[in-house]
């Protein structure tokens, strides 16, 4: 009989519970089988004696005790080795139990790990979905942004100071006429946002009558370059930060934005 070994690796659980029942039943049938012998009636060998026939003849006729060997089956060693065996055979039904349980453990885990599978599978395309819904939601709110700001051009570098809006717009006027030799309508100059760092400057928004303007306006501040002034569409925050992204690699690499050009 080989028992089952416990460092076996790649056995499976159906495996090992067959395993341990083949097991825990040769164990039952050895128990019983030795239960059986040890348990049968006593009895007794003859005592060799001389007579007429012989010295070495066996005398087969009745005789006392006293002249007979008695052989005992359940001893104090039969009865420790019986022992043994059935706790043995008890230790190995405690395992079969537990390898059923276990079985039917990794069954039901099994089944759960499918269904989180598909669960997972399910939001991981509902998120997908609505990931390709915001994005569109994005571009269309973009795109709708610099629709309604075609006519409106963003002025970065003018100093503040406590003028008032009459100033503000003699000021851009003279940056217009004077800095960028151009004579454009606009209207409506205003700061964007709130003043938390008097070193560095607001914005400025400025509407043009017309979009041609606002575009003459900026493409000539790109060609003269004052100092400290900046002049820009009125784009949404995700394509400013595109534009950003954008000058910066050209400033570090003017040869590639002079091959774009």
């Amino acid at each position: 009989m080989t028992l089952p070994r416990s460092d076996e690796k790649n056995r499976t659980v159906p495996e090992m519970f067959r395993r341990q029942s083949q097991s825990s039943s040769a164990v039952k049938q050895l128990g019983q089988a030795f239960e059986a012998a040890a348990n049968q009636t006593p009895f007794t060998i003859p005592k060799p004696t001389t007579g007429k026939r012989g010295q070495n003849e066996m005398d087969t006729s009745p005789s006392t005790p006293s002249n007979k060997i008695q052989i005992v089956g359940r001893d104090d060693a039969s009865a420790a080795l019986l022992q043994e065996i059935r706790a043995m055979s008890s230790k190995l039904d405690a395992v079969h139990v537990k390898v059923n349980s276990t079985h039917d453990d990794t069954q039901e885990i099994k089944k759960e790990m499918g269904i989180l599978k598909t669960q997972f599978t399910d939001l991981q395309a509902t998120v997908e979905e609505q990931a390709k819904q915001i994005r569109f939601l994005q571009i269309e709110n973009d795109r709708l942004h610099v629709e309604a700001n075609s006519q409106y051009a963003v002025i970065h570098g003018i100093p503040e100071t406590e003028h008032n809006q009459q100033d503000l717009y003699a000021e851009i006027d003279r940056l217009f006429s004077q800095g960028l030799n151009l004579k454009v309508g606009f209207d409506n100059p205003k700061r964007k946002g709130r003043n938390l760092d008097p070193s560095r400057p607001r914005p400025v928004s400025v509407y043009f009558q017309w979009p041609s303007e606002r575009e003459q306006v900026i493409n000539a501040a790109r060609q003269v370059k004052i100092r400290g002034i900046y002049i820009n569409p009125d784009l949404p925050p995700t394509m400013r930060a595109v534009a950003r992204e954008r000058r910066l690699q050209n400033r570090r690499n003017p040869e590639l934005h002079v091959r774009q050009k």
